[in-house]
């Protein structure tokens, strides 16, 4: 449809707890790609037009609201099609900005900026992803290079304070 929706199922039988209608798609073509995520009794959810929204998952009601293209810098592709994660009331996303604002972790009782990361290139269609490696929490994300022939690679941030720990570009 024309619209973009979140909704609620009750998981015993399926029936909608609540819809909340959340805007018109910015681009006919790309339907949302984000998937939602909970945490503390909110459902996070990015739409097309790049805004998070964190709802309260037993009524639906807006707690707050980022643009990520304001605020961090998004483009209208890359930064709208992360899905976020949340870890220790974090919520942590690829928004595809420039500068320092590659990778964010936001705060989730309010949406405040808790850290943003630069990495070594840009933000590809993809996701952040939690990994413990070698005793350290930390977000993986994966990435590709700006300059012909482009190729891909992963980059792994500190999950308590956004430091970049190491990156790895691989040869096709």
């Amino acid at each position: 449809g024309e619209t973009q929706s979140a909704l609620a199922l009750r998981a015993e039988d399926g029936k909608e707890l609540w819809q909340v209608r959340l805007g018109p798609h910015v681009n006919e073509s790309m339907a949302p790609v984000s998937t939602p995520v909970v945490e503390g009794g909110r459902v996070f959810v990015l739409g097309t037009d790049c805004s998070l929204r964190a709802l309260a998952t037993a009524t639906g009601e807006r707690v707050w609201q980022v643009d990520l293209k304001q605020r961090f810098g998004s483009s209208l592709r890359r930064g709208c099609e992360t899905s976020p994660f949340a870890e220790n009331g974090r919520i942590v996303l690829q928004p595809g900005g420039p500068d320092d604002h590659r990778v964010v972790a936001l705060d989730a009782r309010n949406g405040d900026l808790i850290w943003s990361a630069k990495g070594v290139e840009r933000a590809n269609y993809s996701s952040p992803v939690a990994a413990e490696i070698a005793g350290v929490r930390q977000v993986v994300v994966h990435h590709v290079t700006a300059t012909p022939p482009q190729r891909s690679g992963l980059t792994g941030f500190r999950l308590e304070d956004g430091a970049m720990l190491w990156s790895r570009t691989f040869e096709a």
